[in-house]
């Protein structure tokens, strides 16, 4: 604090010292990162800008975690970056300090949750989607024609773990098979159970809160007729939306990174991976994959029922186009959803 004198007046400068320096994501209650994972963090300096550079720093209480950047010279409404890096499992104090002086606290936690993964991790799933992808799209023989959906997305999840013994795997270049596990006669909810059996699923859940119309149900007679009604054909009961996202809200909550789930919709029809970017709770973001790569349904997280419900509809619709070929359409196939959260064992 300085002063200066004008006649028998004296005026006083008073500082605006920080309010507070916390992580730029209101949403984040508790701060978690995996044992040796790496992770930009930007956090916000609060208080009113009076355009004051002060020297600001973080200390740890302990070496669990490593900061990349740990002081400024920063303004108040200003960001600041580091990386963070887990290096020791436990939780870490950062006491904030201005000028010398502790202004508040910011706790993070070195945690190896095992349904929560790591942008590389997370990367490689989605590079061997990518891989799969033109070759699916062309239905080269043998290895990517006919229901490739269920082979691709074991592919993906033998990646993101690495694991090349519980999962469907095939060799790049080669298309060489890894193990002897196989499809013949089993369907997505069979190979689903198998992998919660071994375990690697930390949640299961069924899910069948929508309704059908029927009259375009029974409108589906061609091609063209099935390009009309395919993305409206089904909805969601009354509470179903809220009911779908609460869970995948509820799931995700305070778990910062990436989570999977291997899916099924309509009830085994189709085969899918569901990526969500919790890295920023802020800025969530949902993505679904199926062998010909990333679908129509992704964005925003807060989208993400209506993002299932567009799945579920266009599944539908097809299973309803192959019933009308084969002289079955006074029948319609189920429309339920089974997904398996995806863990480490």
């Amino acid at each position: 604090m300085g002063g200066v004198s004008y006649g028998n007046w004296f005026s006083v400068k008073r500082e605006i010292f920080p309010t507070s320096v916390n992580f730029e994501c209101f949403k984040i209650v508790e701060y978690n990162i995996a044992l040796n994972e790496t992770r930009e963090v930007k956090f916000k300096v609060g208080g009113k800008n009076d355009d004051e550079k002060r020297d600001i720093k973080f200390e740890l209480n302990n070496s669990n975690i490593s900061l990349s950047t740990s002081s400024w010279s920063a303004e108040n409404e200003w960001m600041l970056k580091t990386k963070i890096t887990g290096k020791k499992i436990g939780d870490t104090i950062i006491t904030v300090k201005v000028e010398g002086k502790a202004l508040n606290t910011i706790k993070v936690k070195c945690i190896n949750y095992k349904d929560v993964f790591s942008n590389t991790e997370a990367k490689r799933l989605i590079d061997e989607i990518d891989y799969i992808k033109p070759k699916a799209d062309a239905e080269t023989a043998p290895e990517y024609d006919e229901n490739y959906c269920m082979q691709a997305a074991e592919r993906g999840i033998s990646e993101l773990l690495k694991n090349y013994t519980d999962f469907y795997s095939v060799e790049r270049g080669t298309d060489k098979h890894r193990n002897r596990i196989g499809f013949s006669s089993l369907t997505a909810i069979d190979r689903g159970n198998k992998i919660k059996a071994n375990g690697f699923v930390s949640s299961q859940l069924e899910f069948n809160d929508y309704s059908i119309d029927h009259t375009k149900r029974k409108s589906i007679i061609d091609s063209a007729s099935y390009g009309k009604v395919k993305y409206d054909i089904i909805n969601f009961n009354t509470d179903g939306k809220n009911k779908l996202f609460s869970y995948f809200e509820n799931i995700i909550s305070n778990k910062i990174g990436f989570h999977v789930f291997y899916f099924t919709v309509t009830n085994g029809f189709h085969t899918l991976l569901l990526l969500i970017d919790n890295s920023n709770p802020c800025d969530a973001k949902y993505s679904i994959y199926d062998q010909h790569g990333i679908t129509s349904s992704y964005g925003k997280f807060g989208d993400i029922a209506e993002g299932f419900r567009k799945q579920t509809s266009w599944t539908f619709a097809n299973t309803c186009l192959n019933r009308f070929k084969s002289g079955k359409s006074t029948q319609w196939d189920s429309t339920k959803t089974i997904l398996w959260k995806i863990q480490r064992k």
